[in-house]
């Protein structure tokens, strides 16, 4: 009886270390076959991403494929726009849109007062749309750098338009030539958001 209950007490002390040994390595190698990606890092067998990082491996980066216009960063697969720009991709230049009043002055100071009004050319797209751009009931195109406008040149029913401009304190200060045949006509013009 004793040789049974020592035989007993050994095989309960042999089976209490062997789950010991083996719970004790099932515990430390939780991470040993996990690879994080995109510098997670593993923790008791489940990855911790880093920010705008997700997936059990750390494998989606959120800001892939994320395109942020005028200067945007994409932070967690959200573009944040610098002070006067919004939109899903900072694509609309919140600062320039609206109507002016418009005063131009041309060759021959010919001076024309009119009302003009800058909108988005399309949903995504950063490029403005101005109607009615010199009283001429045509819409030109610009782009748009800072606070800089560039108008390439735009035929319309036989005018030719480019020239600029430069915003500040919901004024545009503009400068541009008409060209309609030989006739090449200057101006430059104050515009006060309204």
């Amino acid at each position: 009886m004793v040789s049974f209950r020592y035989f007993f007490v050994t095989m309960l002390a042999t089976l209490a270390v062997f789950s010991l040994v083996t719970y004790s390595a099932c515990q430390r190698d939780k991470c040993r076959n996990i690879t994080c990606m995109n510098g997670g890092s593993c923790y008791q067998g489940v990855c911790t991403c880093p920010p705008g990082i997700t997936g059990s491996r750390c494998e989606t980066d959120l800001c892939q494929g994320v395109s942020c216009y005028n200067g945007g960063m994409c932070v967690s697969g959200t573009c944040k726009c610098p002070s006067g720009f919004g939109g899903d991709n900072c694509e609309i230049v919140n600062k320039f849109l609206g109507m002016y009043a418009a005063r131009d002055t041309c060759t021959g100071n010919n001076t024309k007062t009119y009302s003009t009004i800058i909108s988005m050319k399309a949903s995504g797209d950063p490029t403005l749309k101005i109607s009615n751009f010199g009283n001429y009931q045509t819409n030109v195109y610009a782009t748009i750098s800072g606070n800089n406008i560039s108008i390439a040149g735009t035929t319309y029913e036989g005018y030719q338009v480019q020239g600029g401009g430069v915003y500040e304190d919901g004024r545009i200060s503009v400068g541009y030539t008409v060209t309609i045949g030989a006739s090449v006509n200057t101006c430059s013009g104050q515009w006060v958001k309204q």
